[in-house]
């Protein structure tokens, strides 16, 4: 038990500036836009296989390892350039499927699991 409790608390002081960082997208994530005075625009996008999203207007946009913050400026560049004047774009995270963990070991259910939630 003691070997158990040490190596979380080992994998917990590895992952603590992990924690301060924000999520960063991959594939198969869900992202949840919305663009302000544009409701055929404002919808759930999901991230391709090979980290790009497919978005009407401006096309395809590599999102892939970008935070939210990063994927709205990109967004508000592209549309600001040729369709919509100073966009006021919001990015949130609507589902988490691009991280997966292992459990490995003695666990009562080992196995490969998808995060669906933001990691703490």
């Amino acid at each position: 038990m003691k070997s158990v409790v040490g190596f979380l608390l080992l994998c917990l002081a590895f992952a603590s500036p992990a924690l301060a960082q924000e999520y960063r997208f991959g594939p198969r994530d869900v992202l949840d836009v919305v663009i302000w005075g544009q409701a055929d625009l404002s919808q759930k996008y999901s991230v391709s296989g090979d980290g790009f999203l497919d978005f009407p207007l401006i096309g395809r946009v590599k999102v892939d390892e970008l935070t939210t913050t990063e994927i709205a400026q990109r967004l508000r560049e592209r549309l600001d350039k040729d369709y919509l004047v100073n966009p006021q774009i919001r990015v949130s995270v609507a589902e988490y499927l691009a991280k997966k963990v292992f459990v490995l070991g003695e666990a009562e259910r080992p196995g490969a699991y998808v995060l669906t939630g933001p990691l703490t």
